[in-house]
């Protein structure tokens, strides 16, 4: 499953955080007021609806966080003192990053002695 867009996620989150909760609480609030009908039933669809795109949220969250980890690593020998050599080991299938817009990679360089 690809994850939303950076735009999709903070637009959903916004309204499973702040809008969905608060119309839930504003129908609730003017349904006893003005004897409005049906709360329980509007309520309810609301708060399944955010408790179901919570869960939606938390997968793409999770999703993104396992393949925001380190792609591979980028190998430099220093050893030769006229040229430094750079070789790459790659760790995600090629296949897995067709949808990423960047990669990362750790830099690994000899100790320091």
């Amino acid at each position: 499953m690809k994850p939303f867009g950076s735009k999709a996620y903070d637009t959903l989150k916004t309204v499973a955080l702040i809008w969905l909760p608060a119309s839930a609480t504003l129908y609730n609030a003017l349904a006893g007021l003005w004897g409005w009908g049906h709360v329980a039933q509007v309520v309810g669809t609301i708060t399944a609806t955010d408790t179901f795109l919570g869960v939606i949220l938390g997968i793409s969250t999770a999703y993104y966080s396992a393949s925001a980890k380190i792609d591979g690593v980028l190998n430099v020998d220093t050893s030769d003192p006229i040229k430094d050599t750079y070789s790459l080991e790659i760790h995600t299938p090629l296949e897995d990053m067709a949808w990423k817009k960047s990669i990362t990679l750790q830099v690994k360089t000899p100790d320091a002695a």
